[in-house]
């Protein structure tokens, strides 16, 4: 990847983002992203060694912090 694309930082490794982002930018992160992480199982800290299984059925939309909504599934209307 870094051939194609020499201004590419990503190494592949699990929860990468708690080691680049500062503190302030990772409690924001995960201000905004806390509900979609806890729906994917994936910890919210930089605990992780493998890769969550993911639930077998997903909700069909989550509530932000900010009282926003999003529907993970399109619907019928």
């Amino acid at each position: 990847m870094k051939q194609d694309s020499p201004n590419h930082i990503r190494k592949g490794q699990l929860a990468q983002w708690v080691n680049i982002l500062t503190d302030s930018q990772k409690e924001e992160v995960l201000q905004m992203a806390t509900p979609l992480l806890k729906l994917l199982n994936y910890p919210l800290n930089s605990q992780i060694d493998t890769l969550p299984e993911l639930p077998e059925k997903l909700p069909e939309n989550i509530s932000l912090p900010d009282g926003k909504v999003v529907l993970l599934k399109p619907s019928n209307h």
